[in-house]
């Protein structure tokens, strides 16, 4: 249960005629379920002096991270957890989250408030939805969640953590694949359940085309973190609503006939299996990944470089204080250096169709979606 204030030390969380009332600090709490129409943990934004204070990680032991320990609550229940320092070296038991900061909407503003060790967290719409669903009934939940364990005003820290990705990752028991929040106006239009028994294999029932299209929506499949988060995941499991699956290769060849069956792009992220930590040098992964997506465009560099090898990281490491354009243009260069070939030309964008408003090299490609302007190249 959520501390009713942080002035209140003994909560006395009573339930009068659907509304949940404290009775020793005397504030009514009202319940609600996530949805994309109102999904709301929002009070007055806290102040500095009353947010979360991250402790420093301890760089020197090499693999510190912070670990979630989600409280147990019912789904309506606010979040509450506490946040914990371990070392990977000590292989912890903890699952991993992989999920999108924006609601299916591309809400992805810091709106939602958890309480962490009694003091406020903002985190997106999206992110509480999937503490809400996660949270156990009774016990803890150990989780490590990018947007909670990570100080994302530290760019030091996020450095050092985006270069621990892989190790996250793998060390992690499962990979919790969250696909957003499912309301009511999307239970209407989609047959999830359905779905989700055909791709488990529960039923042989084939799902419409016009729901298998709606599971392709889902922003998940677009994002580029998520190509690492499978790939060196031991255990994957992909939940929506109320439907859990294990997101394996028989569920993975499904989807991509669907794919094949409806003409639809096929994602980056169903060319890996949960595990397979696939071969290939950061330029090839640049090729495969070019029609996923990140907020932030540096990440189409920063997701992949735990999947490209030792040899890449030699010359190029997470760095959130270089710009965009020098990012892209390092890695293009690098690119030419190591494989003796001018080939990344064919993936530039001509000046009439660049999206980007910072500086970057016409001859250094941001690895924007793929427009068919080179037909010769391979596309994933």
């Amino acid at each position: 249960m959520n501390p009713v204030s942080v002035s209140c030390r003994h909560p006395d969380v009573r339930k009068f005629d659907g509304v949940r009332c404290c009775l020793a600090c005397g504030l009514a709490l009202f319940e609600s379920l996530p949805s994309d129409r109102h999904l709301d943990s929002t009070e007055a934004a806290p102040t500095n002096a009353n947010q979360y204070s991250y402790k420093p990680l301890n760089y020197i032991l090499g693999q510190e991270i912070r670990l979630l320990s989600l409280d147990s609550g019912s789904l309506a229940d606010a979040v509450t957890c506490h946040i914990i320092h371990v070392n990977l070296l000590d292989k912890p038991a903890f699952e991993a989250l992989s999920y999108t900061w924006a609601t299916q909407s591309g809400d992805a503003s810091l709106s939602q408030i958890i309480y962490c060790d009694q003091r406020p967290i903002m985190i997106t719409r999206n992110c509480e939805a999937a503490l809400r669903r996660l949270r156990k009934r009774a016990g803890r939940r150990l989780l490590w969640v990018d947007a909670i364990c990570i100080n994302q005003n530290n760019e030091e820290e996020k450095n050092h953590q985006v270069g621990l990705m892989d190790v996250i990752y793998s060390s992690a028991s499962q990979v919790l694949i969250y696909l957003g929040i499912c309301s009511p106006s999307i239970d209407r239009v989609f047959d999830y359940d359905k779905v989700f028994d055909y791709l488990s294999g529960a039923t042989v029932t084939v799902p419409y085309d016009h729901d298998m299209r709606e599971l392709l929506r889902r922003r998940w499949f677009e994002r580029v973190w998520v190509l690492q988060e499978m790939s060196l995941a031991r255990l994957a499991m992909m939940i929506f609503g109320t439907k859990i699956i294990r997101w394996d290769a028989q569920s993975i060849e499904k989807t991509r006939q669907f794919c094949v069956r409806l003409g639809h792009n096929l994602p980056a992220v169903l060319n890996w299996q949960p595990g397979s930590r696939p071969d290939g040098d950061l330029f090839s992964h640049l090729q495969k990944s070019r029609n996923s997506s990140s907020t932030d465009p540096r990440d189409k560099v920063f997701a992949l470089l735990s999947l490209a090898g030792p040899e890449s990281r030699k010359w190029i490491l997470p760095d959130y204080s270089q710009t965009v354009g020098e990012v892209f243009t390092q890695v293009a260069t690098q690119i030419v250096l190591h494989h003796k070939t001018l080939d990344i030309l064919l993936h530039t964008t001509p000046d009439a169709q660049r999206t980007d408003v910072c500086t970057v090299s016409s001859w250094a490609p941001r690895w924007e979606p793929h427009i068919s302007i080179h037909p010769s190249v391979p596309q994933f």
